[in-house]
């Protein structure tokens, strides 16, 4: 047991909920709104260079592996560079990093080099979407930091919705290019606006650098001391102050906890990208008209926003881990009344109930709970890895679809999915932690 102090932790797990918090919800969530954006804008961008006769399937096909590849090197390098040089240095450096690259791409001379400024891009997000999740998780006091994770994971989801709405505007009227210099142009915004963000006392304070940490305390308390009183600071153990290397990820201590990250994000990366991604094509092969077919889509789709809005709902009612389970064990359910539908009403509402819980599992799961899990010393490093296996997951998905459809047809891919949510229910059952309303310095001390 180490000396009792009031620690970083256990300052700002006091702190009230304050205009503090929801400014940093808001620069963390339009660095990864316009992250989300840049990503879907790509089919649209990809439909209009066909057309233009400036690609072909070859290489727009290429242009999305660039995507995945680079978001693979940028989710595990996120993790690196945001444990050893800071959550400030980190998320500054990849937001500059695909804004100037966007801007770049809509100036690109040929698909070949729009494909390699897309390979940067993709840099960029996948650092993005590492380190967001895992910095709220550090500023939110536990008593609220589920509900906080959902509500950051529907403003992400909101850019599947929004990039091709803007896409329907701009692309016919001004061309493909406006489309990256928009995400660009946001993207500096947003870093901009960022500059004024405070670095994670936590990670100051686990790389031993006190005095900072507690200078930054000291402002984040002045702040939320304007609007609300502060309560006192119950003193913990100090935490540790150590440098450890990525490979206690695959410690004995540590492995169950990266497993049980990795399994989720992959899950959620093999259902999405084999499920939501084909439901017109699944459609359209069954013998439904395009236009029957993107009706059916768009309002199944509209269960990745209610997902969420449930998930900041349930976030922090229930015990975080049960919950995600009981949902797994939902969306399950959901394939099989899917494959077994034989009405339009039934295949619509099932396929809908799979969607809502598919991204109450990405609100709970990586919005919340996959954040909790490693300990400050290497969490940007933990999310990393789960974020890196499941990019690269999502370079083979497509593949295993075709094979999977050319087998036995829809019922082949649902049935995948439905394999997927048992085995992550599973997986989270054997050998994850509770984390619901405790510190993250409690989480780090739990089995």
């Amino acid at each position: 047991m180490g000396e009792l102090t009031a620690h970083a932790g256990d300052r700002l797990d006091r702190l009230p909920v304050s205009s503090f918090h929801w400014r940093i919800l808001a620069l963390i969530g339009a660095g990864l709104f316009i992250d989300a954006f840049d990503l879907y804008i790509g089919s649209s961008i990809l439909a209009a260079v066909m057309r233009e006769g400036w690609s072909d399937l070859n290489l727009n096909a290429l242009f999305m592996s660039a995507t995945f590849i680079g978001m693979a090197v940028g989710a595990f390098f996120g993790g690196v560079v945001g444990d050893r040089y800071g959550r400030k240095f980190a998320y500054q450096f990849n937001l500059l990093l695909f804004g100037f690259a966007s801007i770049a791409a809509a100036f690109a001379p040929s698909m070949q080099v729009l494909i390699g400024l897309r390979f940067v891009i993709g840099v960029g997000l996948g650092a993005e979407s590492v380190i967001g999740y895992a910095l709220l998780a550090e500023f939110v006091p536990p008593q609220v930091r589920g509900k906080w994770g959902a509500m950051l994971a529907l403003i992400v989801n909101m850019g599947v919705f929004v990039a091709p709405a803007v896409s329907y505007v701009v692309v016919p009227n001004f061309g493909w290019r406006w489309m990256f210099v928009i995400a660009g142009v946001g993207a500096l915004v947003v870093w901009l606006l960022r500059r004024s963000m405070p670095e994670s006392p936590r990670w100051l304070e686990s790389k031993g650098h006190h005095q900072q940490a507690a200078a930054v305390m000291a402002s984040i308390e002045a702040e939320v001391g304007k609007t609300h009183s502060l309560p006192e600071v119950v003193a913990t153990p100090a935490p540790r102050q150590e440098h450890v290397s990525w490979t206690v990820l695959f410690s004995r201590q540590v492995l169950p906890r990266t497993i049980v990250s990795t399994v989720i994000a992959v899950s959620l990366v093999i259902v999405i990208y084999s499920f939501v991604a084909w439901l017109p094509t699944f459609f359209v092969r069954q013998g439904l008209s395009v236009a029957k077919s993107l009706a059916f889509t768009t309002l199944m789709s509209a269960g990745a926003p209610l997902g969420c809005l449930i998930g900041i709902w349930l976030a922090d009612r229930a015990p975080r881990k049960k919950t995600l389970v009981a949902v797994l064990l939902f969306d399950a359910l959901a394939g099989i009344v899917y494959l077994s539908a034989s009405s339009d009403p039934v295949l619509i509402a099932a396929g809908m109930a799979l969607v809502v819980g598919l991204y109450l599992v990405a609100a709970l799961g990586m919005g919340c709970y996959v954040p909790e899990l490693f300990p400050t010393e290497y969490r940007m490093r933990g999310n990393g890895f789960a974020n890196t296996a499941a990019r690269v997951t999502g370079i083979f998905v497509p593949y295993l679809v075709l094979t999977l459809y050319q087998a036995g047809s829809a019922a082949a891919v649902i049935a995948l999915c439905t394999g997927v949510f048992l085995l992550c229910a599973f997986v989270v059952t054997v050998l994850g932690p509770e984390t619901a309303r405790r510190s993250l310095e409690a989480i780090e001390r739990a089995d």
